[in-house]
């Protein structure tokens, strides 16, 4: 009883299909798998090395995204997940989710004030700030200071009523 050649030639096949599959791809999914489960699980205070090389603190976190601390200016920079290359250290969590939520406090607030200056809410009872001029009002004022019928200065009196009065003190 002889094993056919066709038989051996589809078994060395199989074998050496299978020895590829062991040493070549399942490692390679075993890696992929766990830089993907790291890049999922990054929080804020995690210090990572992005794929160009860029070392920074992670501050804020999105489904797709990451926002960097990078550098001693502590520029804030945007980056997908994918471009984090390796977890350097994992850092304090507290720290960063507590500037994070005190800075969505902050927007959602700014978001919910109406921006009409008149308007009156529950909100402005309780918030009593004090209204700032906008640049275009400062501008206006200026304007209108500028364009002041000759002879008059900006609060509409005329320079000549002045200039009599000050002939008299000196006589």
């Amino acid at each position: 009883m002889e094993i056919p050649s066709n038989v051996i030639q589809i078994g060395g096949l199989v074998l050496i299909f299978f020895v590829m599959y062991m040493i070549l791809i399942r490692p390679q999914r075993k890696r992929d798998k766990a830089v993907n489960d790291m890049r999922n699980t990054l929080k804020p205070g995690d210090k990572v090395t992005t794929i160009g090389g860029l070392k920074g603190t992670i501050v804020r976190t999105n489904d797709t995204t990451l926002v960097l601390q990078v550098g001693a200016d502590k520029v804030k920079m945007e980056f997908m997940r994918w471009a984090v290359s390796t977890l350097d250290e994992a850092g304090p969590v507290s720290k960063f989710r507590d500037e994070e939520e005190e800075e969505e406090k902050e927007e959602k607030k700014a978001s919910k004030k109406p921006k009409k200056l008149g308007a009156k809410t529950e909100d402005d009872a309780t918030d009593a700030e004090p209204l700032e001029v906008s640049e275009a009002e400062e501008a206006e004022t200026e304007a209108s200071e500028e364009t002041a019928p000759a002879g008059t200065d900006s609060d509409g009196e005329t320079e000549s009523l002045e200039k009599d009065s000050e002939e008299k003190v000196e006589e």
